[in-house]
């Protein structure tokens, strides 16, 4: 790296782009790297132009780099060489049209995820339940296991039946009528 690029580091929408895809695949925080930021502090000659540049395309890979990372889109579908944020995200969102049977299929996985949510949450309280009486069965004492019993796994019992029963009657229900409602279209 010259001493040039320090006085006038020029447009830098490409190397923020770069930086901010990496962080966003990686999934670290969102923060540019401070070696490229000091350049702002260093540059005599388009400071502004730089800092823009730099993080506008920090911004979008970063965005585009989470994209990568939850399969939202491959990297065949990003454009480095697009200095124009709205432009991006008007062609992500056209490659993001898929058909009345795509949509179909998603819900129909969302609602399996949900089930199988319910059905390991509902294990993991009868695993609850049975260490606790492991421990009492072990030798914890009866006051202690009163207390726990009262004061952690009955409240936390409740809370995760509450939580599936939403999960039955609130969240798969709605799930349940958007698809009929595609099966309407199809």
């Amino acid at each position: 790296m010259g001493i040039w690029e320090f006085i006038n580091p020029g447009d830098a929408y490409d190397k923020g782009y770069a930086y901010g895809l990496s962080d966003g695949k990686g999934g670290k925080r969102k923060n540019a790297p401070w070696q490229e930021e000091i350049k702002y502090a260093t540059a005599l000659f388009n400071r502004e132009h730089f800092w823009n540049s730099f993080h506008e395309g920090y911004n979008t890979g970063y965005t585009d780099g989470l994209r990568v990372k939850n399969q939202v889109f491959t990297e065949n579908n990003l454009s480095t060489s697009t200095n124009n944020l709205s432009t991006s995200t008007i062609n992500s969102s056209k490659n993001m049209e898929p058909s009345y049977e795509y949509q179909y299929a998603l819900l129909s996985d969302l609602q399996k995820m949900l089930g199988n949510f319910t059905l390991q949450l509902d294990q993991l309280t009868a695993d609850y339940m049975s260490k606790v009486g492991e421990l009492k069965e072990a030798g914890m004492m009866n006051e202690t296991f009163r207390r726990f019993q009262n004061q952690c796994l009955l409240p936390t019992m409740s809370k995760v039946k509450n939580l599936t029963e939403q999960l039955a009657e609130h969240d798969l229900k709605v799930i349940e009528t958007e698809m009929d409602k595609i099966e309407t279209l199809l």
